[in-house]
């Protein structure tokens, strides 16, 4: 399976997070600026507590994008620069044309749409491009601006998973929402037939998160 380098939206660049001493710089700062924001539903911030660390996690990810199972790109501003968080795709199967999506933003950059527009973008690549059937994504329920984003993105919720996860932060087991988007759907929404050709895209409620 292959993945391109960069993907683009109006406001934002998507480029893949190759193991560089550059990238791990970036993560690190961006995390170590967000902690407090990520700790709740992010435990895994603590880990990426030097430039070493997040060099360390971009290797140890390369083999599963070298065998199109998982994809990880930066979120970069385009008309500054800036780097804010990372988004992925990962769990690809091939056989069954379905994968997860994952992200994280930095605390300087919620209030603009930005993970909205990045999940527009790398949804299209994956129902377009990568041929993929079905797209899901879980999150803590208590997270409200993520769950935000994803029913923005016109994601259905499929159902709570009980106890699903650890949530570290108040040291409890924490209720999961599962939300998915499945191929007629993305076709339906950007207003084409099954078998192709152009039409009107759905307006989105506004949220910007």
């Amino acid at each position: 399976m292959h993945f391109k380098e960069a993907l683009y939206s109006e406001r934002l660049i998507l480029k893949q997070t190759h193991p560089t001493p550059e990238m791990a710089e970036m993560i690190f700062r961006a995390v170590n600026a967000s902690r407090e924001h990520l700790r709740p539903f992010c435990p895994w911030e603590k880990n990426d507590d030097s430039v070493e660390s997040c060099l360390n996690y971009l290797k140890a990810k390369e083999p599963k994008t070298k065998a199109g199972e998982r994809v990880e790109y930066g979120i970069f501003v385009r008309k500054t620069g800036d780097y804010t968080g990372n988004i992925q795709v990962f769990g690809i199967s091939r056989e069954n044309r379905s994968a997860e999506i994952g992200y994280w933003l930095a605390k300087s950059a919620t209030g603009k749409g930005y993970m909205r527009e990045a999940l527009h973008v790398l949804e299209e690549e994956c129902f377009t491009a990568l041929g993929l059937y079905r797209i899901q994504l879980t999150c803590n329920t208590l997270n409200e601006a993520s769950v935000k984003v994803i029913r923005a993105c016109g994601y259905v919720l499929e159902g709570r998973m009980r106890g699903d996860r650890y949530d570290e932060y108040n040291d409890r087991m924490a209720d999961s929402y599962l939300f998915a988007k499945i191929l007629p759907d993305y076709l339906k929404e950007n207003g084409s037939l099954e078998h192709g050709g152009p039409g009107p895209k759905s307006e989105i409620e506004n949220i910007n998160v």
